[in-house]
């Protein structure tokens, strides 16, 4: 009993850990997305990299770093020296990234 017991310990941590490493994994590379600015229509890109770091490319470009924690994506921005947190909750389907925040929903399509 002990020994069944631990073996389905063993595989709920081995599935949990590459179930996270997956989702890493998968929102690598840059994804798209269309966005208004003071009424007019642009493009807005991310590009998450391996390390941890980040570009968000649109009117502006700029670094960041993320975090993912389960389905929590934290992404961090240096503003003035000073840094700023946008945490969302995300999904990917497909080629398809959302992101979820509060009453902000951004829809992303992977573009690599």
């Amino acid at each position: 009993m002990k020994k069944a017991v631990a073996v389905v310990l063993l595989v709920a941590i081995v599935l949990g850990l590459c179930a996270c490493t997956l989702a890493e994994k998968m929102i690598l590379g840059t994804w798209k997305t269309q966005n208004k600015v003071l009424g007019l229509e642009t493009e807005v890109s991310y590009t998450f990299k391996e390390d941890g770091t980040g570009v968000r490319s649109g009117v502006l470009d700029m670094d960041f770093t993320y975090t993912m924690d389960g389905d929590r994506l934290t992404i961090t921005t240096s503003v003035l020296g000073v840094d700023v947190d946008e945490e969302y909750t995300f999904q990917i389907s497909g080629k398809e990234l959302v992101l979820t925040r509060e009453s902000e929903t951004i829809t992303l399509v992977r573009v690599d």
